[in-house]
């Protein structure tokens, strides 16, 4: 949330495609997500990483970018 509290970014990590579907099918995404609406605006939704193809086809229908893995550090 930004020191005026006008932005807040939400971050959401997924084990793997299986997770992402699961989320975005249940009851969060259906119940919440509309209330939320109601009371804020979204200027923005990018998902880093592959969320499979039927996840994919859903997030793009509203407005997500999809940013795929390229390289990074790993432990």
């Amino acid at each position: 949330m930004s020191g005026d509290r006008k932005r807040c970014h939400l971050i959401e990590d997924y084990k793997d495609a299986d997770a992402v579907l699961t989320h975005i099918e249940g009851p969060v995404v259906r119940e919440l997500v509309p209330k939320l609406l109601e009371v804020s605006s979204l200027d923005g939704f990018h998902v880093y990483g592959d969320p499979g193809p039927r996840a994919a086809k859903t997030l793009a229908g509203v407005g997500a970018e999809i940013f795929q893995f390229w390289q990074g550090l790993g432990r």
